[in-house]
């Protein structure tokens, strides 16, 4: 009932109605057993291989340039503090 031209098709309204209702439980019904099966062999896949901590040599490089300038600006932070504070000095003062 739900293939294109079939020798036999629904002639009332009713009927029309449903087969679109059985059409969309039939799809359904595949996408739950497709979705199933998927994640059985996706549970499969993360149960074999355990996640590691590694930290690759192409990344260590960056880290320690990332530190370098973390301790820059935090250096450059507190000479704008100190600058900001000296000009509040001289506005009140002078």
């Amino acid at each position: 009932m739900t293939t294109l031209r079939a020798q036999y098709w629904p002639q009332t309204s009713e009927g029309r109605i449903l087969c679109v209702l059985l059409t969309v439980y039939a799809f359904a019904s595949f996408g739950f057993i497709a979705a199933t099966i998927a994640s059985y062999f996706i549970d499969q896949g993360q149960q074999t291989a355990p996640p590691t901590e590694v930290v690759p040599k192409e990344i260590a490089g960056p880290r320690t340039e990332v530190a370098a300038l973390r301790t820059q600006f935090i250096a450059w932070t507190h000479q704008v503090q100190q600058l900001v504070q000296r000009r509040k000095e001289q506005n009140h003062g002078g």
